[in-house]
């Protein structure tokens, strides 16, 4: 943690396990860490929770066992946590799963969301700030993806299907106003082609955006300062992380690397926070000394 992005403090959480892909989230006014790895002779999701970030307690319950939580995700209808099927130590990942999330950061008893076919996964959810919206893919073949919505988050139904190309992914969904901009990539074998779609009637109908580049992929997408930036990865960079630019999601132009996020070889780095005109990153090394954590900041122009 840091105020100003000069001087940092660590917290150690002892998690007792070996996590695989841990991930901070917030929302309700509370940090989520949400985590995944073996645990009493078995695994699952595992779950801390905090209110400042400094002092963090775990969240333990029976329905985390071979299962992921993936996201939290705050609505006027209540905080929910999105995850899956996961059976410990396999690749039968499958399914789509709702966790109701309290108040004091307990979780609820998981509600299975019928996705139509046993063999798709969720990927990713959000609140819109009119209704929710999830989208699915065909867990052991990349094909179309399955965009559903939610008033409430307890009755969903199938809003449109993405085609277009035959094989892709869908990373993430960023809706702005009407607008629903889509990021993922295409290709079942490397090179990896860099994809984005757009939506201008909330998910019924996409059209393919143009983005610039090749062997790339996109994985997350947000609004900063008036336009659109997505973030990805190149394994020209050994898997390091690429940006993009758009004004309106239809056309996309890849940022000079360095730019936007240090290009630094097989580091994925976080999205930069920002502090005044102070911007910071995250990421993690892996070398022969094990991994370890670096933070890079700089001055906002």
């Amino acid at each position: 943690m840091s105020s100003d992005g000069e001087s940092w403090t660590m917290t150690v959480v002892d998690s007792d396990a070996d996590l695989f892909v841990p991930s901070l989230h917030r929302a309700d006014g509370r940090y989520f860490a949400l985590g995944y790895g073996h645990y009493d002779g078995g695994g699952g999701a595992m779950i801390w929770t905090s209110v400042d970030g400094r002092d963090w307690s775990r969240v333990e319950d029976p329905s985390f066992r071979d299962r992921s939580v993936d996201d939290i995700i705050e609505s006027p209808f209540g905080t929910f946590a999105v995850g899956h099927e996961a059976p410990i130590d396999s690749d039968n990942t499958s399914g789509f799963l709702l966790w109701p999330v309290q108040a004091d950061g307990s979780f609820g008893e998981p509600r299975a969301i019928d996705l139509g076919d046993s063999q798709r996964l969720v990927s990713g959810s959000i609140w819109t700030g009119r209704e929710f919206l999830a989208w699915a893919w065909p867990r052991w073949a990349m094909g179309e993806t399955t965009i559903l919505r939610s008033a409430d988050g307890r009755t969903w139904t199938v809003r449109s299907t993405l085609t277009k190309p035959a094989q892709h992914y869908v990373s993430e969904i960023l809706a702005i106003g009407d607008r629903f901009v889509a990021v993922g990539y295409s290709s079942l074998a490397y090179p990896l082609t860099p994809r984005a779609w757009v939506s201008d009637d909330r998910a019924k109908s996409w059209t393919l955006a143009s983005v610039e580049g090749t062997d790339a992929l996109l994985v997350d997408v947000t609004l900063e300062d008036g336009g659109l930036v997505a973030r990805g990865l190149a394994p020209s960079l050994d898997g390091g992380s690429v940006s993009w630019r758009s004004t309106d999601g239809t056309s996309w132009t890849r940022a000079p690397d360095d730019e936007d996020t240090p290009a630094i070889a097989a580091v994925r780095f976080s999205a930069p926070a920002t502090i005044g005109d102070l911007a910071c990153v995250a990421g993690t090394f892996d070398d022969e000394s094990g991994p370890r954590g670096a933070i890079y900041c700089t001055v906002r122009t």
